[in-house]
């Protein structure tokens, strides 16, 4: 409390997160959104994303979009990575400036290559659909990176890209391989492909990818 009182920017931004989180304190959005805009306006970028955020979601303060992606661009630029993603978002949809698919996939990029797995499917979808900056080996790129995080449905989305060959060759072997673990992550629907798989796979095949596939398993594990 003696530091939110002589504005210190974190525990402003740390008394805001308590406040929308209501842990300690009664929840409130506009009294949150306050505190992160202090924050924000002494330099956090933490506070500088969740400011951007609650503009951008009208949580607690009206809607704006110019403003937000004016406080996301403040947060990105000092590499603060959802801000980095959330910014590639504002260009995506033409939210608080003008729509620009070259300046969403780079600012997804910047946010992909920390590691941020949000970013990495939307790169893929980004690469893949649209036709601005389409690439098919980037999309295929970015989802065998999202997959290698360890989350099944980025397996999954993996497997069903070379299932259909919609950005790279059909590879049933690949395919079997990454809905294997992401049915073993959990997933069902990747257990029912993978086993419709292995009826197209000889022998060999199916025990060469399920090798592999329990070596992606355990290296590949959730963050």
């Amino acid at each position: 409390k003696p530091l939110v009182d002589s504005g210190n920017a974190e525990a402003l931004y740390v008394m805001g997160r308590l406040i929308l989180d209501g842990k300690g304190v009664k929840k409130n959005n506009t009294r949150a959104a306050e505190f992160f805009r202090l924050a924000a306006e002494k330099g956090d970028v933490s506070a500088m994303n969740s400011w951007a955020t609650s503009l951008v979601t009208g949580d607690g303060v009206p809607r704006n979009f110019h403003e937000a992606a004016r406080w996301f661009r403040k947060a990105a630029d000092q590499g603060y990575v959802s801000a980095q993603h959330n910014l590639g978002v504002m260009y995506d949809k033409g939210q608080g400036v003008l729509q620009d698919f070259a300046q969403a996939a780079a600012w997804y990029r910047k946010a992909a290559e920390q590691g941020y797995l949000e970013a990495q499917l939307y790169l893929t979808y980004l690469y893949g659909y649209n036709e601005v900056v389409q690439d098919a080996k980037q999309a295929v790129y970015w989802a065998r990176k999202a997959a290698e995080q360890g989350d099944a449905e980025a397996q999954l989305n993996l497997g069903t890209i070379y299932i259909t060959g919609q950005f790279v060759a059909p590879d049933l072997k690949q395919a079997y391989i990454w809905n294997s673990v992401a049915a073993a992550n959990g997933l069902a629907l990747a257990a029912a492909t993978r086993d419709s798989i292995a009826k197209r796979l000889t022998p060999a095949e199916l025990e060469a990818a399920q090798e592999t596939a329990a070596r992606y398993f355990e290296q590949y594990k959730p963050n």
